[in-house]
């Protein structure tokens, strides 16, 4: 099962020139699964964009009802934040300190990552930079 990262997830609710790819890609290995963070941050993205100008004036309302639409049938699985998630988010942000050189780790990356380690995913769809960077340090494998 893969682990699916906000900047990856919302190429399938907006289209970018590879949001095909995206999409295919969660064709053949879906669902979608995700930490329930998704939910804030895929709203900010669609706001941004909407702010923007990539998407119309008013989508991002009918786009994120589309979103809670796909993870009310399933498309899209949200993993709860809790305490043991805590836990191990701390230990992940702790063993990433300790490589060398250090591999430093945003908040919500971490939060994803951890929530990739607790569901046993062992490859991460990203677009992110940093989380790519932390989760290839992790172990994980990458998409694209």
């Amino acid at each position: 099962m893969d682990y699916w990262d906000t900047s990856a997830l919302a190429k399938l609710y907006v289209p970018e020139t590879d949001s095909a790819q995206f999409a295919a890609h969660l064709a053949a290995t879906g669902p979608a699964v995700t930490s329930e963070l998704t939910r804030w941050e895929l709203f900010r993205v669609l706001a941004r964009k909407e702010s923007e100008g990539s998407i119309p004036v008013g989508a991002a309302g009918p786009t994120f009802e589309r979103f809670l639409s796909d993870v009310a049938a399933g498309g899209v699985r949200l993993v709860a934040m809790d305490a043991t998630l805590e836990i191990r988010f701390r230990n992940l942000v702790a063993r990433l300190l300790g490589h060398s050189p250090a591999v430093l780790v945003r908040t919500f990356d971490g939060i994803h990552l951890a929530t990739a380690e607790a569901k046993g995913s062992l490859t991460l769809v990203a677009t992110d930079g940093g989380l790519r960077k932390a989760a290839t340090a992790n172990g994980m494998k990458l998409f694209p």
